[in-house]
């Protein structure tokens, strides 16, 4: 009987212990807007109340503004999970993965947010522009967790619903294809060699296709048979050829070339020959509204089938 008293003391009395302790911290996160050391008033009020959304959010944009991106991003996922629907820890989580390159995951994370906010509508409206969001520019490096966004269908065409259901309308939607766009995987001028820069590129796109070759079903990832990896050029002309025929040839085979080292390149990080399939376009398939002689054509793209 003694043990069951003090077992319904404290069920009565933690409950208000906690509210008092939520309370302190909210008191702190006001007080965190006037005095000058934010970051220190707002780790008290998590200690406080580790489940405090506002301060987690808070502390999150502090580290967000000085450019402690991981900090940010651990604080913004806390304020999530304390509270799902939370706009603004979504927007900033958002505004973090777009100031890291990491788009897919930007897209994902404005996608929650865009139904009450305005500015997360804009920066959707500018990832859907020429589908930048699957596309990864010359200095930049796309993630595996980014990734596993654009290869993983079920989380695309909820990301799709999503931004259906913001209340505006879109002129472009998102593509529910698994598919990566890369233009950092650059070659040696004519070559088939690929530079130094691409490894880190490369090595990122292995884990990720290690991971979702392994998904299970529910995740929509089990069903990939093979991994695409397509060759793209512009019509640059070779040195000595004036016959555009011979031109457009010549870049055909050199897009197929450079489609067989990354396929190379990925079996050295694990993947299974098996499931590597090439396909060399040239010239042939320039993106919409682009010359063949933009640059932007100059690409890789990584489907998964």
């Amino acid at each position: 009987m003694l043990i069951r008293n003090i077992i319904l003391t404290i069920a009565l009395v933690f409950p208000a212990f906690a509210s008092s302790n939520c309370d302190e911290a909210t008191k702190l996160v006001i007080q965190a807007y006037d005095y000058g050391n934010q970051e220190y008033l707002l780790k008290q009020a998590i200690s406080l109340c580790p489940t405090h959304a506002d301060a987690h959010n808070n502390l999150a944009s502090f580290y967000e503004d000085n450019k402690r991106y991981q900090e940010a991003i651990a604080h913004y996922l806390k304020a999530i999970k304390a509270k799902p629907d939370f706009s603004n820890a979504w927007y900033g989580l958002g505004e973090t993965y777009y100031k890291q390159g990491q788009l897919p995951l930007s897209l994902e994370a404005h996608s929650y947010a865009c139904k009450k906010d305005a500015d997360s509508q804009k920066r959707i409206q500018a990832l859907l522009k020429e589908n930048r969001y699957e596309v990864t520019e010359k200095g930049q490096i796309l993630n595996a967790e980014s990734l596993l966004v654009l290869y993983d269908v079920n989380r695309m065409k909820e990301i799709q619903q999503r931004i259906k259901n913001c209340g505006m309308r879109f002129r472009k939607i998102v593509r529910v294809k698994p598919s990566a766009t890369f233009r950092n995987l650059e070659f040696d001028l004519g070559s088939a060699i690929l530079k130094d820069s691409a490894k880190p590129q490369l090595e990122q796109i292995a884990a990720a296709l290690i991971k979702s070759l392994s998904g299970s079903p529910s995740k929509g990832l089990s069903r990939t048979k093979k991994v695409e990896i397509h060759g793209h050029t512009d019509n640059r002309r070779f040195k000595g050829v004036t016959n555009r025929w011979e031109n457009a040839r010549r870049n055909k085979a050199l897009s197929e070339d450079r489609a067989a080292s990354i396929v190379e390149a990925l079996i050295d990080r694990g993947i299974s020959k098996e499931l590597l399939t090439t396909y060399g376009h040239g010239q042939d398939q320039p993106l919409p509204g682009q010359l063949r002689s933009s640059a932007k054509n100059r690409r890789v793209e990584i489907n998964l089938k």
